[in-house]
This record gives structure tokens, sequence and C-alpha cells, in this order.
């Protein structure tokens, strides 16, 4: 699993952030469930035989699963962290939800065999046919703004040449797919998700996301460390993730983002002012000017000048 993977799964370990993930992108904003109706589950998923025997040999793992109580009924959700589009995602869910609806079935069949109150018929399958199962819901969370991949099982066949009576009647088997940098229900947030769902949705836009952290300041200045975290590895952004290297040799709790972007900023502007200093260099150097005068025509110190024209000639740009 990549590690943004690891990283976003860990960070939605949090119940209040998980039911909030529930309540804005499920039920448009009602606080319809509560951190303390989830509790988790074993991640691990085994294919099973009819019999009900399990491959334990080739286990695999969700990234996140748990129990979540609704009413007096509970369904299981999955949660699959996506820093990038898998084409073939449609058929890994549909896997993952039938192996953990075969534990179900698995788990009752042990129930009646220790009872032996099945019928003739109900025996064969091993379940009674009032038997129910819980159901299995599983979210992929895409960390980026447009997942180009299929989002039903349909989208990954060719239909070409296939009559539409018999197209019509093709089993198929949609994807919940959220996109944390193109997700409308994210003015629903009431955690710091909204932060980490608002910083991707704006990374490309510097004055929108310098807008949005100095609109959300409040909660950018006392940033949860794994949220931080999330949003560095994520934003692919080298200056937050030395910041934050920084941060975890120092052993200190809630990041101060705000911080951290206007160091960002103004790392950026330096960065910027030494390459245009870099550029009169050069140019009055292609003018066989010498350092000293180049030095006191740009107000600069002289070990300023040496510096570039060292630098410009290890680069081959001075003759």
């Amino acid at each position: 699993m990549p590690q943004k993977d690891i990283l976003a799964a860990a960070y939605l370990k949090d119940k209040s952030r998980l039911a909030d993930l529930l309540n804005a992108c499920v039920f448009g904003g009602e606080q319809f469930i509560r951190p303390e109706d989830i509790r988790e589950a074993d991640c691990t998923e085994y294919p099973f035989e009819r019999s009900g025997k399990s491959h334990k040999t080739q286990k695999g793992y969700r990234d996140l699963i748990q129990i979540v109580a609704c009413g007096i009924q509970f369904f299981i959700l999955g949660v699959e962290n996506q820093s990038y589009v898998d084409y073939i995602m449609p058929i890994r869910v549909m896997k993952y939800d039938v192996s953990r609806y075969m534990q179900q079935i698995v788990s009752i069949k042990q129930e009646h065999a220790k009872k032996k109150d099945l019928s003739d018929d109900e025996f064969l399958s091993g379940l009674s046919k009032n038997d129910r199962l819980h159901p299995v819901i599983t979210l992929v969370l895409y960390y980026g703004k447009h997942w180009d991949g299929p989002r039903s099982l349909k989208m990954m066949l060719n239909p070409e040449g296939i009559p539409p009576e018999l197209w019509e009647i093709v089993p198929d088997y949609r994807i919940n797919i959220i996109e944390a940098g193109n997700c409308p229900m994210a003015v629903h947030f009431q955690t710091d998700l909204k932060l980490v769902f608002g910083f991707l949705h704006h990374m490309d836009d510097r004055d929108g996301l310098l807008q949005f952290i100095q609109t959300e300041q409040a909660g950018f200045t006392q940033l949860p460390a794994d949220a931080y975290e999330l949003i560095s590895s994520l934003s692919n952004t080298k200056e937050l993730t030395r910041l934050n290297e920084k941060r975890n040799e120092k052993r200190k709790g809630n990041v101060n983002m705000c911080k951290a972007i206007d160091d960002l900023i103004r790392d950026s502007k330096e960065k910027g002012k030494e390459e245009l200093l870099k550029k009169l260099i050069r140019k009055n150097l292609s003018r066989n000017l010498n350092p000293e005068s180049i030095a006191d025509l740009l107000d600069v110190d002289l070990t300023t000048v040496q510096r570039f024209k060292t630098e410009l000639e290890k680069e081959h740009v001075l003759a």
C-alpha cells in the first residue's frame, strides 16, 4: 500500500472524522451517525469456497473496515483510500464486499450447525429462509480532483456486438467514489476534514489556497499533526514535508499550518529574488564587467556576486 494511503487510513481511524465523512457525503450534512455508533472491525479479507472454508494463504487487507450502528440495525463500512486512480476498482471493491458477506454467511451457518434447526432445503444452503445479512458499503476515497477510471463493473466491459437485450441483463456493480479535491459536500464537514479536503481542492491555485487558509485560520493554526502530515504527503509539497520532519524531531503536537504556509511563501519569494539577482549578474558578466563593478551597480555584497559567478561557471553558462 502506498505511504499516502497508509497515512489516509490512519487519519480516518478517528471515529469523529469517519462519522463526519458519512454525515456530510451520505446524509447531506444531517448529523445521523455519531462517533459512538462506530466500532472497529478486522480489516482482513479471505476468499471463501461454497463450503465456507476460507483460503487464509490468499488473504487481503482493507484500508479500513468499521461496524456502524444505524438505529436497531447496523451496516459494515469499508473505506478504500486511493492516492491514484485504480482502473480495476469496481472488481476490487466487489471482491472485498463479497468476502465480507461470506464471513457473515459462515457465521450464520455455524450458529445453525450448533442449534440443528434447519429444514432439509435450508440445510443444503446452511441458511434459513428468514436469515438476513447486514449491508456492506464501501466508500472509495480518492485524494484527487477527477476520477477518470470506471465507476461500475459495466464500465469495464466491452458492449460491442452484444445485443441490447443481453446487455440489459448483464449484472452491474456500482462503486461509491468521493473525490476529496472536488467534493461539493465538503461544506458540511464539522471536523478538520474540511481543511484537508479544502486544501486539496485549492492546491493548484496559490491565491485561492491562501484565501482558503486565511478564511479557515482558526483551524489551520491548531491543525492536528496527523492532518498536517496527510496534507503534506498528498500535496507533494517538499517544503511542507521538510517542516513536518522538523516538527517530528521536536515531537510537538498540533501544527500551526498558517506559519508553515507563511514560511513556504517567504521561501518562494526569496528564491524568486535570488533567481532575478542571478540573471542580472549573468547579464552584467556577459558585458565583461568585473565582480566589483557589478556589486556596486546592484548594491549587493561582493561575495554574493562571486558565489553566483562560480555557479554560472559550473553550469557552463559563462564562457
